[in-house]
């Protein structure tokens, strides 16, 4: 209906005012306002093995929601080879769930996407200049520490890391903890790669808004 307002942003870009002006059966311009300069990027990275194509998508409208700068998306073991093949491997392919996750959240800031299809190389050669500085976390169901409890610099970057299902194989651990992950259990209970990418970000979200300074406090 044309007077109407909504609430948009831009990718990449600032969020604003959007005011209807016309309304056609192919199209509806909006006139856009601008409220200020593009929401600061987040300052979480996720790397996680690629799982099964239709839980990817839901992965990233969760994780884009949520608020991640980098989807680096790796081969591991136990994960599907065919898997590879998925148009979601593309950003024709990933972009729209990006956006709905966004807009879900409000938040303007697409994540960017990575996609290695060799565990080795990708690891020894290229993560580590990816990541740079930073807190680096490795989901693991048999870890000592909780990632709640793990040190984490509200204004620092930070990583996680969340395997395939059935978990990272030891070589897998092996090459990310000569990196600097940390191992952290994200829960008591073993999950799947979509409940595990969802609590260690909703973990690191509640870790950086000061969550556990205000029930240490209590």
């Amino acid at each position: 209906m044309p007077g109407r307002v909504l609430r948009v942003g831009v990718p990449d870009g600032p969020l604003g005012e959007g005011r209807v002006v016309s309304v056609a059966p192919d199209q509806v311009e909006i006139a856009f306002l601008p409220s200020g300069t593009a929401p600061p990027r987040p300052l979480t990275d996720l790397l996680i093995a690629l799982p099964r194509p239709r839980v990817l998508a839901r992965i990233f409208e969760h994780v884009a929601a949520l608020g991640v700068d980098r989807i680096l998306i790796t081969n591991a073991w136990k994960v599907e080879k065919s898997f590879f093949q998925s148009g979601l491997l593309s950003p024709a392919g990933w972009r729209p769930h990006l956006l709905h996750g966004l807009e879900q959240a409000g938040h303007t800031a697409v994540p960017e996407v990575f996609v290695f299809d060799r565990f080795k190389p990708f690891a020894e050669d290229r993560l580590d200049g990816i990541l740079g500085a930073g807190t680096r976390l490795l989901a693991h169901p048999q870890a000592a520490g909780t990632l709640w409890a793990a040190p984490l610099d509200g204004g620092a970057r930070a990583a996680v890391a969340v395997g395939p299902e059935g978990g990272w194989i030891p070589y897998e651990v092996d090459a990310l903890t000569a990196l600097g992950f940390s191992e952290v259990r994200v829960s008591d209970r073993v999950l799947r790669s979509e409940t595990a990418c969802i609590a260690a970000l909703a973990q690191i979200e509640a870790r950086r808004s000061g969550v556990s300074r205000r029930f240490e406090e209590e």
